[in-house]
């Protein structure tokens, strides 16, 4: 049987129409790991920071407890309905202007760089393992907490904001890309720290559509934690504690990487903040050490670089597929 190629090409265009972005992020992810970084494109304010600024003194003025949780609801509702409004057709815009022209590739390619910035958060991450390294911070107790925050920022930002941002990017396009990233800054706001889902029904609607849309993504996030596992030494693979493991009033898709990352390397996290909050639970595997260093802090890094590597490879691999069995007109 024949197979017509170009039922095949409208096909993915039609269920995959973020698909011909693929190659401009697998260019915006390696040009990250050599220009990015707080040095240089992390001096740029990128969709994040303006989003996160932005939500942050809005969601302070509308959200407060002398409200009933319905007008809560409907006002953080109205935030995030004026969120999407906005950018849905902004987006829509800026997927024509980068499919358009080569210019248009490049303004795509530099956009990319700044919303998925990978390689400020290893910095951050590799400036800490330093930091922790320093002989004069032996005997600070909180040292072992700025590792943990460390490792958390370091895997959420891997799942969230790499992983996650691959896929949301491939089945909608920068409009569905840069939407999620303003639902993502939302739920930051009303859960900055831990995996606690926001106290406050301002961001409800919000943390439901952060669940939907990243749910996949962090299932996908815990696979390739356990495939980055089999190449490097001190990990292991732990799928029944990982999966099984329920963690009360939780955000799942936060959850779930950061479990798969405790089984892997044997860490312990905070559930909540801790400030000493009833919520202050501790999750992980059983043998999990709380008492993180710098060292694990480093060896979480080396997990993050392999999980990169694998998720450039998976990207490469959809690209090379739909671009020879010509799914792609952005490069014809």
């Amino acid at each position: 049987m024949q197979i017509d190629w170009q039922q095949f090409q409208n096909f993915f265009i039609t269920i995959l129409p973020g698909a011909e972005l693929i190659p401009l992020a697998l260019v915006a992810l390696l040009l990250d790991s050599v220009l990015g970084g707080r040095k240089i494109l992390g001096r740029i304010s990128g969709p994040d920071h303006i989003f996160h600024s932005i939500l942050h003194v809005i969601c302070h003025l509308l959200d407060h407890e002398k409200y009933g949780t319905v007008r809560r609801v409907l006002r953080g509702l109205l935030v995030l309905g004026t969120g999407l409004i906005l950018l849905v057709p902004l987006g829509l815009w800026a997927d024509e202007q980068i499919k358009g022209s080569f210019s248009g590739h490049i303004v795509g390619i530099l956009l990319l760089m700044l919303i998925f910035g990978q390689k400020t958060v290893r910095d951050h991450a590799s400036d800490l393992v330093a930091m922790l390294g320093d002989p004069a911070h032996d005997k600070d107790a909180s040292r072992y907490g700025a590792a943990r925050w460390g490792i958390e920022r370091l895997t959420l930002r891997m799942a969230d904001g790499m992983i996650a941002n691959g896929f949301i990017l491939m089945i909608s396009g920068m409009w569905g890309l840069l939407t999620y990233r303003f639902i993502v800054m939302l739920v930051a706001v009303g859960s900055p720290k831990g995996i606690l889902q926001p106290a406050s029904p301002y961001y409800r609607v919000a943390w439901w559509l952060y669940e939907l849309l990243t749910i996949l993504p962090a299932l996908f996030s815990c696979v390739l934690t356990f495939a980055a596992a089999l190449f490097y030494k001190v990990a292991r693979i732990n799928l029944t504690g990982t999966f099984f493991s329920n963690v009360p009033n939780s955000i799942l898709s936060r959850q779930l990487p950061l479990m798969a990352v405790a089984h892997a390397m044997g860490f312990s996290f905070l559930k909540g903040t801790g400030q000493g909050n009833s919520d202050d639970k501790w999750f992980g595997p059983r043998d999990g050490r709380d008492e993180l260093t710098g060292d694990d802090l480093e060896n979480a890094l080396h997990l993050a670089l392999i999980i990169w590597v694998i998720e450039l490879i998976s990207l490469a691999g959809v690209a090379f597929l739909l671009w020879y069995y010509g799914a792609y007109t952005i490069l014809h």
